[in-house]
């Protein structure tokens, strides 16, 4: 056999955080063919994989929340670029289907007026790539922009957040997704909401986790 059917295939890309071209080849060609963004960006994202625990329930961050993550999300979510949607998960797309298969994805939700204005919902298009199904139980029923508010504002999230569909989630098992952990006042709220449809297990994975209160 000749040394060059042996050699893995080797495509060239455009990286969708710095718009250079960039290659993949051997194993990365195999295990992540869909790859979107280059080495070097790839570097740059610096993942953390910070496992926690909130209310008896098993979290999962993936990155800090760093200048370089909080940029990403500015030009996402409010700059409307939803080229990037792929960026944050996709290097890890195997290891997060693996270690949540068979779970429904429960997102956390945005104020609907501002999913309006961007025309998506920011947290259910990064998720969607670990192709699970998603039930929209939860709705905000009130624009609450948790950076701007003292400590004991923030403390009311559990007064807006309410059921959009509510479902029997008997034996089944719930993954609740959000972009940004900070003080865990949107995650609590919307873990009391799912505890009460009885899932079977509850785990949390967010993008980013911010230590700043």
């Amino acid at each position: 056999m000749r040394l060059e059917k042996l050699k893995m295939p080797m495509n060239k890309k455009v990286c969708k955080i710095c718009f250079e071209e960039y290659k993949i080849s051997g194993f990365s060609s195999i295990f992540n063919p869909n790859q979107v963004i280059c080495y070097s960006c790839l570097l740059s994202l610096e993942p953390k994989f910070i496992s926690f625990e909130e209310e008896g329930v098993k979290c999962l961050s993936i990155y800090n929340y760093d200048e370089t993550i909080k940029k990403l999300l500015y030009q996402f979510k409010g700059c409307f670029d939803k080229e990037l949607k792929d960026v944050f998960l996709n290097p890890y797309l195997l290891e997060l289907k693996i270690r949540y298969f068979g779970y429904i994805i429960v997102p956390i939700p945005s104020y609907i007026e501002d999913d309006e204005e961007r025309g998506f919902n920011h947290v259910e298009e990064i998720f969607s790539s670990l192709c699970l199904k998603e039930e929209k139980i939860l709705t905000k029923n009130a624009r609450m922009k948790q950076s701007s508010l003292s400590k004991k504002d923030r403390e009311k999230i559990s007064s807006v957040m309410v059921y959009k569909n509510k479902i029997d989630l008997s034996n089944k098992k719930v993954l609740i997704v959000d972009d940004v952990y900070t003080t865990g006042n949107s995650f609590r709220a919307c873990l009391a909401l799912v505890r009460k449809l009885h899932p079977k297990v509850i785990k949390a994975c967010f993008l980013a986790k911010n230590d700043r209160k």
